[in-house]
């Protein structure tokens, strides 16, 4: 295992490789938030815990640490910013936890967000399971269970 960390304008990025493949890309927040839910620290971990996304683009992995957890462009808005990519609406799209199911809803996103391939109308819900892949405009993810994020 080989890690290399470089300080940049956002924050701490940190490279983990398993042998010759690279595992990750994580910023700061991202890595502390992942120890936390590990080790259990400061809470009890929830249902909410239990779920995340993998931003394709960059291979972070996106804890889900809300029953509503809404992803987007603006600062101070959303739960997790997206500030590299202008396709994406200032409050894209949100993920709701109700009891065992996630739910994505479309925030009447502009540039549309779809679930496989499939463009989802404006302020709809759709069920969520694990590997669906989410396009916020054109920024794609992978939803899946935190076990498979870490």
């Amino acid at each position: 295992m080989r890690v290399e960390k470089e300080r940049t304008q956002e924050g701490l990025k940190i490279q983990i490789w398993l042998s010759d493949e690279e595992l990750a890309l994580y910023d700061s927040a991202s890595v502390q938030r992942a120890k936390q839910e590990m080790s259990g620290e400061g809470q009890n971990l929830e249902k909410k815990d239990s779920y995340c996304l993998v931003r394709r683009k960059t291979r972070e992995p996106i804890f889900i640490t809300s029953s509503m957890f809404q992803l987007g462009r603006e600062h101070g808005k959303v739960d997790y910013c997206i500030s590299d990519n202008p396709s994406v609406s200032r409050i894209h799209a949100a993920f709701l936890i109700q009891g065992e199911q996630v739910f994505l809803v479309n925030t009447a996103a502009k540039n549309h967000t779809y679930v496989n391939g499939q463009q989802i109308p404006d302020h709809a819900r759709i069920l969520l399971s694990p590997g669906d892949r989410i396009c916020l405009a054109n920024e794609e993810f992978i939803f899946c269970l935190k076990e498979r994020c870490i």
